[in-house]
């Protein structure tokens, strides 16, 4: 039976959650605050980036649907600054959210029918679609989860 879209966003959504678990083991209190250069984020920034991304673009674009800690959103929202320790949340808490709202999003990606894919998303007009949304969503984190990967190998080598 042929995979239908929302199949191979889960697909790749999960794929990339088994590849990314292990990478975010790698860090802790301490190096995940850590920037080898003023033009690389550090983990803590990129873990809670990746989580608002999960939500911005698979649930709040899409329909409205917000999961993540708003809050936050002045730390690890599009085109925030990467931030010093002592402005953001421990890192234990960024990861313990990111499993949070990743579990909201899977649930909510889940709920997706063939014929809404090509509706027109309820928040940003840049998006034409909610599929456009979701294939977009997967090339982000996708390559968040590459400069974690990176970043990771800098640190613990």
């Amino acid at each position: 039976m042929a995979m239908t879209f929302t199949d191979c966003i889960l697909f790749d959504f999960n794929d990339i959650q088994q590849r990314l678990l292990p990478v975010i083991e790698t860090f802790n209190e301490e190096n995940a605050f850590i920037r080898p250069s003023k033009n690389m984020n550090h983990a803590a920034w990129l873990l809670g980036h990746i989580l608002w991304v999960e939500d911005y673009l698979a649930a709040e674009v899409p329909d409205g649907k917000v999961n993540r800690r708003i809050e936050w959103d002045v730390h690890f929202g599009d085109g925030s600054p990467c931030e010093e320790k002592n402005k953001l949340p421990l890192f234990s808490d960024i990861v313990d959210h990111y499993h949070e709202v990743h579990g909201a999003v899977l649930t909510h990606i889940k709920s997706f029918e063939g014929k809404d894919l090509n509706v027109a998303p309820k928040k940003d007009q840049f998006f034409k679609s909610k599929t456009m949304s979701l294939i977009h969503l997967i090339e982000e984190i996708s390559y968040h989860f590459g400069q974690m990967q990176y970043l990771s190998k800098i640190l613990n080598s």
